[in-house]
């Protein structure tokens, strides 16, 4: 038969050191652990807020959650005799903006008339970059380049009159 040999009395105190040494490292890592998760829930309640706040800015008091964005204002449809205004640039327009021609030639509109065929089924507003006041901005550039276009009606009509003089002189 084998002996066993069982120690009886005192512990001895190397091996209560190795135990003591053992059980701090477990300890501190134990509270690394903690740390760690501390930090994650920290920065998850600060995931959480920031994605509270955004949601509120999207779903504010000011606007209904599912409001459909306004037409920009009509354009007085003006029908000249000939279509020499559908060439002209938009950087002719005045009242626009750099960033307002950059959105617009994202979509590539460069011209008045590439502008009237872009809104005829869709609205400004479906252009990334262009909200509702920037919208406005661009209708009431297109309502001061139409006016614009019907105040030189009368000084052409003058001009035709003199072109028809010089025949009418002519002939006495």
């Amino acid at each position: 038969m084998a002996e066993s040999t069982v120690k009886v009395g005192p512990p001895d105190p190397a091996d209560t050191l190795q135990l003591i040494r053992d059980q701090e490292l477990a300890i501190q890592a134990a509270e690394n652990y903690v740390a760690r998760k501390a930090q994650e829930l920290k920065d998850a309640k600060g995931a959480l807020a920031a994605a509270i706040r955004k949601m509120r800015s999207i779903v504010s008091d000011e606007e209904p959650l599912y409001s459909v964005p306004t037409p920009p204002k009509p354009v007085e449809e003006v029908t000249p005799a000939d279509d020499m205004w559908r060439a002209v640039d938009i950087a002719d327009l005045d009242g626009l903006t750099a960033k307002d021609r950059e959105f617009l030639a994202a979509k590539e509109i460069v011209t008045i008339g590439a502008l009237a065929d872009y809104t005829k089924d869709r609205q400004l507003t479906d252009i990334e970059g262009i909200g509702e006041a920037r919208a406005n901005r661009i209708a009431d550039a297109l309502e001061k380049f139409w006016a614009d276009r019907k105040a030189p009606e009368a000084p052409l009509a003058k001009a035709d009159d003199n072109a028809e003089e010089p025949a009418e002189t002519a002939a006495a």
